[in-house]
């Protein structure tokens, strides 16, 4: 193994933000900048980015007149917007220069202004058309007052900056595709002294250091040498570092090559050493260090909704009476929604979790410290993505890559693990009953509804399952939050429907878009197939639209590698095909 090369992979511009889960190139390919000087020069670092490059235009925050145009050939010209903001509009120098340190209430009221002022700013350069990312404030490298006097203080301009932060963060909360950027997070993991000029040049000004005259008069006496003569410049770096957290941000948001589930080995994972080596004297120091940070890490994912697994080579009965000694109360057996403790080959352990969970081998991780066995799931299932070679690592890329993330935590996201243990109780019970009284003993509610705005949580949680279903998805197209809100101003219709059995609530599983009278995209969870929940969900749909004065209604499918379980859609709910990929059924 190249130890180097992993060195060089984990500590450049991709530490924040790890490329090991990615599986598909899908980055912003256009993006507009609107700032201060501070990004004056990154159009140039960003279309060479050594991962993710990007064609840029720049637009100067103090002259919108000449701002770039938003539409091209009747598209949008940007797939994103960055924005910077400047401090110096809302910390101007002949306000806080001469403010008496004694008066405090002089500084609130400075605060005050600057939030007003922060308010129009952003009402003049946000477009609500595309993500928008908005970069926070970079906050001062140290008090100018002295290291001695309060930090939670508005008078020191270090709290005042992050002040500032917070009202903007609060600010964007307005703005439903706007995103904010913890710029001064990612400097403070870059580190601020290689860029931020506070050290040179007034606190407000806030950009980075270059290699340009900054004597702007005449020759000195003794000429001012390069910045980079007396600090070490790394901006390029930087930059690259910031554009990497813009790009993870946006695939996080479109869902791309998304993680489901994460499936962990047991000896030498999640614990040090080998349990059965050991006898029964085992207690909670085998998971200090690195792997109770790998629980940890996992317990984090089981909250962003990702479903958890274990498939270890053990005894079932002695890995239970460990569990507790080892994890004392920190990891749970119930954390998990997949348990396969055996003897069995891996491979075949995982090819029952994929079944039972419905999932595709790409919404997998598997993390196992042997290589045999790690080569064993990789030859059986290409696409699942296998991690554990070395474990200062696995924490990090679980908890940081784009593709275990969320845009919003939902109520089902939390619930993930139970209701997929109420799936594997209720798949059991149908494999003891014929289909009929299987679906009779299961007491199915099913409960449709037609969303008219784009607020509130069953929206995002809309959004959220159209992006992430690949099977049961009769075209797998992907809509943005922005897109469907649009949808909807533009009339389309947009359906949800909520189911629960007797084993459990199932929460928000399918959605319908309809445009006039053409069923335009069904998605739908596959925890509920089998359950005739799609018969009872588009009668109710065809009835509104009967209702609505519609005689005939048409329904697509658009055939990928991955929708099988959609293809009968049409044909079970009594429509007749017109042509390829087109239904279509009179409703008189």
């Amino acid at each position: 193994m190249d130890f180097h090369a992993l060195r060089v992979r984990h500590n450049g511009p991709l530490y924040r933000a790890p490329m090991d889960l990615r599986l598909s190139e899908s980055g912003p390919h256009r993006a507009l900048l609107v700032g201060s000087c501070l990004i004056e020069g990154w159009p140039g670092v960003i279309e060479s980015h050594p991962y993710d490059p990007c064609s840029c235009n720049y637009a100067l925050f103090n002259n919108l007149a000449d701002l770039p145009g938003i539409h091209r050939n009747g598209t949008l010209a940007y797939d994103v917007q960055v924005v910077q903001i400047p401090v110096r509009p809302l910390l101007p120098e002949n306000r806080y220069f001469h403010l008496p340190y004694d008066d405090l209430a002089s500084w609130v009221r400075l605060l005050a202004d600057a939030k007003e002022n922060l308010a129009l700013l952003c009402q003049s350069v946000l477009t609500r058309e595309f993500p928008v990312f908005v970069l926070g404030f970079l906050v001062p490298q140290q008090n100018p007052m002295g290291r001695l006097l309060p930090r939670y203080d508005l008078r020191n301009p270090v709290f005042f900056v992050e002040q500032l932060n917070i009202a903007l963060d609060d600010e964007l909360k307005n703005y439903p595709n706007a995103h904010f950027v913890d710029l001064d997070q990612i400097a403070a993991s870059f580190g601020k002294r290689f860029f931020l000029d506070d050290g040179v040049i007034e606190l407000n000004h806030a950009a980075a250091l270059a290699d340009s005259p900054y004597d702007l008069g005449s020759p000195r006496i003794e000429p001012i040498p390069l910045m980079s003569e007396h600090y070490e410049l790394r901006t390029p770096e930087f930059i690259q570092a910031m554009w990497s957290e813009i790009v993870a941000m946006y695939r996080t948001l479109r869902q791309v090559d998304q993680v489901k589930l994460v499936v962990v080995d047991l000896d030498d994972t999640l614990w040090r050493g080998v349990m059965g080596d050991k006898g029964d004297d085992v207690g909670p120091e085998a998971v200090e260090g690195w792997p109770l940070g790998l629980v940890e890490a996992l317990l984090w994912l089981k909250k962003r909704g990702i479903l958890l697994g274990v498939v270890s080579k053990n005894d079932e009965e002695r890995v239970a009476n460990w569990w507790e000694s080892v994890m004392h109360g920190r990891l749970l057996l119930e954390d998990f929604a997949f348990r396969k403790v055996n003897w069995r080959p891996k491979s075949e352990n995982m090819g029952e979790i994929l079944r039972d969970a419905c999932l595709l081998p790409r919404s997998v991780v598997f993390i196992d410290d042997n290589p045999r066995e790690r080569a064993e799931i990789q030859e059986a299932y290409p696409d699942v993505r296998v991690l554990g070679s070395h474990p200062y690592y696995v924490r990090r890329i679980l908890l940081w890559s784009p593709e275990t993330q969320v845009a919003v935590v939902t109520a089902e996201s939390e619930h993930r693990t139970e209701m997929m243990l109420a799936q594997v109780q209720r798949e059991s019970a149908r494999r003891q009953l014929s289909r009929e009284e299987f679906l009779e003993q299961l007491q199915i509610a099913v409960r449709v509804e037609r969303l008219t705005t784009p607020e509130g949580p069953r929206f995002v949680r809309a959004v959220e399952l159209l992006n992430k279903t690949n099977q049961f998805n009769t075209t797998g197209r992907r809509r943005t939050s922005e897109e469907s809100a649009k949808a909807l101003q533009n009339g389309e219709s947009l359906y949800v429907f909520d189911v629960e059995d007797r084993f459990t609530k199932y929460g928000l599983v399918g959605v319908v878009w309809v445009n006039g009278p053409c069923i335009d995209q069904w998605a739908m969870s596959c925890r509920v197939l089998g359950m005739g929940v799609e018969r009872r969900v588009m009668e109710h749909i065809l009835g509104e639209l009967a209702g609505e004065g519609m005689a005939t209604v048409r329904g697509r499918i658009i055939e990928t590698n991955t929708n099988f379980p959609c293809r009968d859609l049409y044909s079970n709910c009594e429509f007749e095909e017109l042509e390829t990929g087109v239904w279509t059924r009179n409703l008189r």
